[in-house]
């Protein structure tokens, strides 16, 4: 068809690969600033919608990935940084399945850090 090598360009990327490639990376990375996967996930959605949106302008960017990142960071922070703190009792170390405790481990120290280092980290 002639018509169509007009509309699709040969090499440029497309949303849905960008999204494809990136989006679980900014999710885990909301995750480490939320400590919460509800509200890593929007945070993610969010963004992934608005470089939807600007799609066209962020995929010649130098780095559309730090674009979305940027502003699902900015999200989070017009939301006032809203950590969940789990009330619920911590299970003991010894009756979780290995690698469990790590992350357990690992999840303390996050819920540990101001959301300066939080963002720092991410």
């Amino acid at each position: 068809m002639a018509g169509t090598e007009s509309i699709v360009r040969t090499g440029a990327p497309t949303f849905e690969g960008f999204f494809e490639a990136e989006y679980l990376r900014l999710s885990k990375a909301m995750f480490l600033l939320t400590q919460d996967h509800a509200e890593a996930e929007d945070l993610a959605q969010e963004a992934m919608a608005r470089v939807f949106e600007r799609w066209p302008r962020v995929q010649v960017m130098a780095s559309p990935r730090a674009y979305a990142a940027t502003i699902a960071l900015n999200l989070w922070r017009r939301r006032g940084h809203r950590r969940i703190e789990s009330g619920a009792a911590e299970p003991a170390l010894d009756d979780l399945a290995p690698g469990v405790a790590e992350r357990l481990d690992l999840t303390g120290v996050l819920r540990s850090l101001t959301s300066d280092q939080l963002e720092a980290l991410v």
